[in-house]
């Protein structure tokens, strides 16, 4: 019982990333995903953070934060509808943060 609370305790202080920080990884996903329709391939439905820094999108130090995060891209997506979520972002402390279509970055609170 001390141990999961001590494993609680240590995961609840794992720092949190900034609206900057989350919009710079949301840059990195864009990229990803970009990449994979030049390479003629749909982007996957999501992608797991570790896959990104063997890729070489990112390094271990700067997607620390994201470690468990939800990504998921919108299927048939494209930049042509500005309300249109292209990518979503699900942090573990329960924020939303999305790529709209227009280009924006948008955070939204649980």
């Amino acid at each position: 019982m001390v141990l999961a609370g001590l494993i609680l305790l240590v995961y609840a202080r794992r720092p949190r990333p900034s609206f900057a920080e989350a919009a710079r990884f949301i840059s990195v996903l864009h990229r990803f995903s970009q990449d994979q329709v030049q390479r003629g391939q749909e982007p996957p439905a999501s992608v797991q953070v570790d896959e990104l820094i063997s890729a070489g999108y990112i390094t271990a130090k700067d997607a620390r934060h994201f470690a468990g995060a939800d990504i998921s891209f919108s299927a048939g997506a494209s930049d042509s509808n500005p309300r249109k979520v292209l990518i979503s972002l699900k942090l573990r402390d329960g924020r939303w943060v999305m790529l709209l279509g227009d280009g924006s970055v948008q955070q939204l609170s649980q």
